[in-house]
């Protein structure tokens, strides 16, 4: 290993492998993980420590993969996505560094994208093009100018969300004086102060070698990727920039904030207020484990101590807490949802309230043991996971080494929670929790205000604020650099340069389609696996029959089991034996679609623990199914929480609402979908809301249809097949038949929300057109990384496009934090003439059919290996077929790529469509029945 020194070795025996470390004469570190994994990991992480809220290191993020010494094409990062292998492949900033990760379990193609990212960050060209399109740029309108830019625009939607302006603001009130006060991301009424010269002073200072962290995982040839890596650093930056991370002396703050709602909503019962307390520093790491312990201790579900005090009091709809544990001072943040500022003192007060009372009364040991137990059970399978688990590592390993603290820290956790374990006696929770409540230096209230406002308002005050003073021939000549660098940055895309590229080719690839081991037999579907003495089920109980409100609120049941007490225990004693035994669960409502009007309903409870706990943790589950009982006062409390993160889902992820509205007007799918998670639900829930006492009437009833012994239809376990002689206890009850329901309501309709951005989506069912096959899904790889990326990403400045093919035939184009929606559906409308007129290089179709053939072959975690065994079974997608589409890919051609021209022909004159957003826009799209506020 050449230039490098080796400093330590550690051994992880949570994960069972090793851990190295080396020092670069660069000054850089490198730590290696040795897995054994055939996934290979490679990341650079550098420091990277915020001095305002411009949001430089998330444009440099976005920036330094748009273009390098050795790889000087417009964006390599989108070359790679469309030409690699890959399992992972992103980049991330953080509020103290940023990271970029890729991943592959092909050696070369691992080679390819390492020396990629190495260029990026050590060699990236930072064209003032670049920075105006990433970053943000003063833009000629119909009407003036605007602002725009992806990560200006990605940071208003962001913003749209309730919980990140809470977090945020709890943030910058707890920790005036230091990083932690700004926002990473970038705030959109701060990014345009961000000068280009700024954004290249920001990456000579941070990214230099002395700076960073390296790291390799898997199994693989160390001298060999080490001597890659060290052609790279001789190059680069050795710059020794002193980085420091600033900490935040005594402060105690009560802080008002505002934040928008439309015009037309009741600002009544809309204050959301925060209380921020600083939970100790990050390096005393038992310290920050047993503050995660307590968290889950006092907030973990609606009979937790703190929440249920807070909810139950009738002065907010909901309550939930923040835990900030990535930085050098971690965090807690008690949040109260649909509250009145009036109530702050009165909040504040059963906040001490409760945590005196549990002080002086002691830590409730079994909640506690419970707790110790989950989390030891969830990190220790996580390690069954693949695809991302080594940015867990990274993130992990990168904060010890920036922080002090020994690598192995917080994995290594049995010491630590057998400690705890051992001093639930002796005052140790309680003093910890008088340490923070009341003995603590650092805390913050802050108050966020409703105001009226037009969604726009913040973003045409931005624009004002940087425009105003500027005479129309600057504004001009502004507009003119931005348009001018995107085309020189689109001009180096030449064939030499293009050339230059790492790819791989087809004979270094799998043709065949891997084999998966799946056994049905009757009801049982089993998947084999090796899972580290962890077993998964699945149970699927059938919904089909069951009218739409039924569906509704059986999704309301899947959200609340364990709020309720059942017929043999209050829901804290059960949520603590299911703690104990089940280690994870959940409930859903899923729908299997072979076809577009035919659609089968499910509740799947899925259930992962021990193999010794199996029988204890279905007996829990079983007692959960069929004896909770539900009580009018508690469904008051559960459903005024639902309808809180129902609204919250849709400012903070309108494209899932955009997607299944769009859908439901074409396909069976799309109308479930809108049942369990779109605006008939949220519209139930309110009704709901004002008759508590019909829920508990409808629910009881449900219980009784959905969970008798016939209605299971199928069990899915994978792992130890011995563990099927375990199953659930249910009562009678014939299994549930009928018909798919339909959309019965046919308007297109609209949903405009508080932000400057939108989510657009159109929908069309293709089945007589072109059926589906493997061709479908190696051109939609091909458009949205190609004609959808480069029109609304890199010259629209959204935050990300896409399109996507169902099996049963529905096509989804969509957009996301998209600040237009009119030129964004007339983008969608010249698919058509795109692929017509555009002559595609055998280049461009080997790289999409390598990507594509990623989505065949790359690993799964046991657990998702599971699941697509047996939804494929449910679904009728057999082991040949997937081989046939497989090979479908392998034979894509131009000829292929223009049959579907008649399927965008088509796509034009689609009625099937839904925007999430910006109000102002929906309304000059003009093609909306109805546009709705949310």
């Amino acid at each position: 290993m050449k230039n490098f020194t080796f400093t330590s070795k550690v051994r992880f025996d949570s994960c069972g492998y090793d851990v190295y470390e080396y020092d670069h004469i660069s000054g850089a570190k490198l730590i290696y993980i040795d897995s054994g994994t055939e996934e290979k990991s490679f990341c650079a992480a550098f420091k990277t420590i915020p001095d305002d809220s411009t949001g430089v290191f998330h444009i440099l993020e976005h920036s330094v993969l748009d273009g390098s010494k050795n790889y000087p094409m417009n964006s390599p990062f989108l070359f790679m996505l469309k030409n690699s292998m890959n399992t992972f492949l992103n980049a991330m900033t953080f509020q103290g560094k940023t990271m970029y990760p890729c991943a592959s379990c092909n050696p070369d193609d691992f080679e390819n994208l390492m020396k990629v990212y190495l260029d990026a960050v050590f060699n990236p060209i930072l064209a003032e093009g670049t920075f105006l399109r990433e970053g943000w740029h003063i833009e000629k309108a119909e009407n003036g100018y605007d602002i725009k830019g992806v990560v200006y625009n990605e940071m208003q939607g962001a913003g749209a969300s309730i919980q990140r302006q809470l977090y945020a603001a709890m943030k910058a009130d707890l920790y005036p004086d230091t990083y932690q006060r700004h926002n990473s991301g970038g705030e959109p009424s701060v990014i345009p102060s961000l000068t280009y010269e700024n954004y290249l002073a920001a990456y000579r200072k941070y990214y230099s070698t002395a700076n960073c962290v390296l790291f390799l995982r898997g199994n693989m040839d160390l001298d060999r990727y080490t001597d890659i890596i060290d052609e790279w650093l001789a190059g680069a930056s050795q710059e020794r920039s002193e980085i420091k991370h600033t900490v935040q002396g005594a402060n105690h703050r009560v802080c008002e904030h505002e934040y928008p709602i439309s015009p037309s909503e009741d600002t009544k019962g809309k204050t959301n207020i925060i209380y921020g307390y600083s939970v100790g520093m990050y390096n005393d790491a038992e310290r920050q484990m047993a503050a995660d312990l307590l968290s889950l201790y006092l907030m973990d579900n609606s009979s937790s101590p703190l929440k249920k005090a807070l909810v139950t009091s009738g002065l907010m709809q909901d309550a939930d807490i923040y835990t900030a544990t990535d930085d050098i001072q971690t965090s807690w943040g008690f949040a109260a949802y649909n509250t009145e500022k009036e109530h702050r003192d009165a909040i504040k007060k059963i906040i001490d309230d409760t945590i005196q009372g549990i002080i002086d009364n002691g830590i409730d040991k079994e909640i506690m043991l419970a707790q110790i137990s989950a989390t030891s059970f969830r990190m220790k399978e996580q390690r069954n996971a693949v695809k991302g688990l080594c940015i867990y590592d990274f993130i992990n390993i990168v904060n010890n080494v920036f922080y002090g603290l020994p690598l192995n820290t917080y994995f290594e956790i049995d010491e630590t929670f057998e400690k705890f374990e051992r001093e639930l006696d002796n005052g140790y929770f309680e003093n910890l929790l008088r340490e923070i409540f009341f003995e603590n230096d650092i805390t913050a209230t802050s108050v966020l205000v409703p105001i009226q406002r037009e969604s726009n308002v913040a973003h045409l005050a931005n624009v004002e604020q940087y425009t105003a003073h500027l005479s129309n021939e600057v504004k001009d000549e502004a507009h003119q650099r931005f348009i001018d660098g995107t085309k020189l940055a689109m001009d180096r895309d030449t064939p030499e340069v293009v050339a230059k590229m790492p790819t791989l080719s087809l004979d270094k690839l799998t043709k065949e389609l891997p084999k998966k081991e799946f056994h049905v037999d009757d009801k049982v579907l089993y998947t084999p696996a090796e899972t580290n003495g962890v077993a998964y089920y699945r149970f699927y109980f059938s919904l089909a029959g069951l009218n739409a409100d039924e569906i509704m609120t059986v999704e309301l049941l899947s959200r609340s089991f364990g709020d309720f007490a059942t017929e043999n225990s209050a829901p804290t004693e059960l949520l603590n034996r299911l703690n104990r035994y089940a280690g994870k669960w959940n409930f859903a409502v899923t729908t299997i679609s072979p076809e577009m009007q035919k659609a089968d309903p499910y509740l799947v409870v899925g259930v992962a623990c021990l193999e010794k706990n199996a029988e204890k943790a279905l007996e829990i589950i079983s007692e959960l199914l069929i004896k909770t009982v539900y009580d009018e006062e508690t469904a008051k409390t559960i459903l005024a929480r639902e309808l809180n993160n129902t609204r919250m889902q849709f400012m903070g992820n309108g494209v899932g609402l955009a997607l299944n509205t769009s859908e439901s007007l074409i396909s069976a799918s799309g109308y479930y979908s809108t049942l369990t998670g779109g605006y008939p639900l949220f519209k139930k829930i309110q009704e709901y809301a004002e008759a508590p006492a019909t829920f508990c009437e409808n629910a009881k009833s449900l219980l009784a249809k959905v969970f008798g012994a016939e209605n299971l239809c199928y069990t899915g376990l994978t792992g130890n097949k011995d563990l099927l002689s375990y199953t659930l206890t249910l009562g009678e009850g014939a299994k549930l038949e009928g018909a798919t329901l339909t959309n019965p309501d046919t308007k297109k309709a609209a949903y405009a929300i508080p932000a400057g951005i939108s989510f657009n989506v159109r929908s069309l069912d293709i089945n007589d057109i072109l059926p589906y096959s493997g061709k479908h899904i190696a051109l939609s790889n091909l458009l949205s990384l190609g004609y959808l990326w480069h029109n609304i990403r890199e010259v629209g400045g959204a935050y990300g496009t896409g399109l996507r093919f169902a099996r049963r035939g529905a096509m989804n184009v969509y957009s996301y934090r998209d600040p237009k929606v009119q030129e964004t559906y007339e983008i969608y409308d010249n698919i058509a003439n795109y692929l017509a007129t555009n002559e595609f290089t055998d280049g461009e179709i080997l790289g999409c059919i390598i990507s594509t053939l990623a989505d065949f072959v790359n690993p799964k975690s046991v657990e998702q290996e599971g699941i697509e065994n047996e939804i494929s079974y449910l679904a009728g997608y057999t082991y040949e077929e997937r081989a046939k589409h497989m090979a479908d890919v392998l034979s894509f051609s131009r000829e292929d790529i223009k049959s579907f021209i008649p399927v965008f022909e088509a796509f034009k004159n689609s009625k099937a469509e839904c925007s999430v957003g910006n109000g102002n826009n929906q309304t000059a799209y003009g093609k909306f029945d109805e546009i709705i506020n949310l």
